[in-house]
């Protein structure tokens, strides 16, 4: 099974959903849990979005990148063996989110969240958040 893939781009669309599934079935062909599909991917876009929309406007968003996990619980401390996720990362771009990444990855032993914005790629837009914030907030 494939570990880790070079970067990929596929917009994230009803129209590339078949596509999406074929780069998320290389992944996970032998795996039965902790899996995604491009529904959760699809729902995770608009859960992206409402986290942005509290900090940033829709035209600043170009290249904030996001994770996708698979949300499970957290492990029991007798839990043997080293479980594993598929994560996706996907990139906002001026007309929409992209695909960028797909892996299986060691999975958390203390759960996960379904959308986990990248630091780095906010980080990199403080200034527009300030400024988003402080015409934005009103008492």
């Amino acid at each position: 099974m494939k570990k880790h893939k070079e970067e990929i781009e596929i917009k994230i669309s009803q129209f590339n959903a078949e596509r999406i599934e074929a780069q998320l079935n290389l992944f996970q062909q032998a795996t039965w849990e902790r899996e995604l599909k491009y529904n959760d991917i699809y729902l995770a876009i608009e859960l992206a979005e409402s986290m942005l929309d509290n900090v940033i406007d829709k035209l600043n968003r170009q290249n904030i990148v996001a994770i996708i996990r698979p949300e499970h619980d957290a492990y029991s401390i007798n839990y043997r063996g080293d479980p594993e996720e598929t994560i996706c990362k996907i990139k906002r771009k001026k007309d929409g989110w992209y695909l960028t990444k797909v892996q299986r990855v060691t999975a958390s032993r203390r759960g996960s969240f379904k959308v986990e914005i990248e630091q780095d790629s906010i980080i990199a837009k403080t200034d527009k958040i300030i400024k988003y914030l402080s015409t934005n907030l009103k008492c």
